[in-house]
């Protein structure tokens, strides 16, 4: 979270933490451990103009942090938000009601594409800078659907693995929306897809199957996954656990009994 400072009218970041029990404690922890060194990517989205000074300094400090920001003004960023939250999000949780093929925001379709398309650009452009050599690309949820297809356009050998934090929904619902096919080829780009719960890993191959007629394979070593063209798209169960030495950590900490008064 970026914050100006309202002494200094300097722009600082702020580590936030709304969702603490789940996926960033254990990536902490590895981290700390120096098991993983991972690079960031992701939004920062500003209420205000911001200059191009102030963006410089930005990454210069983001970068510290090992993580690299693509930035967009809330007004730009509006119309790809619409389209996820009353198209993407209702879908894959399998709202059926709140989903109609005649809604107003599925024009915005172009604008999900084309933040997807700036964040895989931005996946590149890291690579080829910080790190030729990284071949493993980890993509977090259905706010970035398309992003493994344009990654893959881009860097063929890259290794991508896909988390849904969200449900996958039935192929029944999947199917009504209007670009099924360019969001089930763009994730059968990825080599690993993972999922909560055995439910929703079902619902994508039934999908899969059903909408692009392939099968699911039982591969060596136990796992299943689904011939996408010759390349094995590997399907994974995966809970995501709390990291406890984490959150006790956190709690004790006096930003966050602040934040919870």
């Amino acid at each position: 979270m970026v914050e100006r400072n309202k002494k200094t009218g300097e722009l600082t970041i702020q580590k936030c933490f709304h969702n603490p029990t789940m996926l960033y404690g254990t990536l902490e922890n590895m981290i700390q451990k120096k098991q993983f060194n991972f690079k960031w990517i992701g939004l920062v989205t500003t209420l205000e103009d911001v200059s191009e000074q102030e963006k410089s300094d930005l990454t210069e400090k983001f970068k510290k942090m090992n993580a690299y920001p693509i930035f967009m003004t809330s007004q730009e960023l509006a119309p790809y938000l619409l389209f996820y939250e009353n198209i993407i999000r209702p879908l894959f949780h399998n709202f059926k009601d709140l989903y109609d093929m005649k809604n107003e925001y599925l024009k915005y379709w172009k604008d999900y594409v084309d933040v997807n398309k700036k964040v895989a650009d931005k996946i590149i452009e890291v690579k080829n800078e910080h790190s030729p050599n990284i071949k493993t690309i980890w993509i977090h949820n259905c706010h970035l659907l398309m992003v493994p297809l344009y990654v893959k356009k881009m860097y063929e050998e890259a290794n991508i693995g896909f988390y849904f934090h969200s449900p996958f929904p039935s192929s029944a619902h999947f199917r009504i929306h209007k670009n099924r096919f360019e969001i089930l080829k763009s994730l059968l780009h990825c080599d690993c897809i993972a999922f909560h719960l055995f439910m929703y890993a079902r619902n994508f191959f039934k999908t899969c199957n059903r909408l692009l007629g392939f099968e699911l394979e039982f591969l060596r070593g136990g796992y299943f996954g689904i011939n996408f063209h010759g390349k094995n798209v590997m399907i994974r169960v995966s809970h995501i656990g709390i990291e406890e030495s984490f959150i006790q950590e956190l709690t004790l900490s006096k930003k966050f009994k602040t934040m919870s008064r």
